[in-house]
């Protein structure tokens, strides 16, 4: 396979195994509520957490990494060049995440993202 055909081959599955969040509303308040019981206190970093400390709804999502801010917990699914895919879910429930082209509404207070 010429190099730029294995190069597209790549980016189609990267993509294709991106292809959005789960709709599923029972696993989305499951996870919504495991992310606010991470909260603790507030953070002034972005902090990593560790996969032995992934709750189980969390963790059934294979993500590449949990990570936890003031602002809320982030779910990377995917990373990518800017940020890649995932899932975000703030800590107050009255704003949405910004910016608001990138973070769209998967119900139950979490919002998926994809790169800019």
């Amino acid at each position: 396979m010429p190099k730029s055909g294995k190069l597209a081959f790549m980016m189609l599955m990267l993509i294709a195994g991106c292809a959005g969040p789960t709709r599923d509303r029972q696993m989305l308040r499951d996870i919504h509520a495991e992310a606010l019981a991470l909260e603790g206190p507030r953070l002034q970093s972005w902090t990593s957490l560790p996969k032995t400390r992934w709750p189980p709804g969390i963790a059934s999502l294979r993500p590449e990494s949990v990570s936890i801010s003031a602002d809320g917990v982030d779910i990377l699914m995917s990373p990518y060049f800017d940020g890649g895919w995932g899932y975000f879910i703030p800590f107050d429930d009255s704003s949405s995440p910004e910016p608001r082209g990138r973070y769209e509404p998967a119900g139950e207070g979490i919002y998926w993202y994809r790169p800019d």
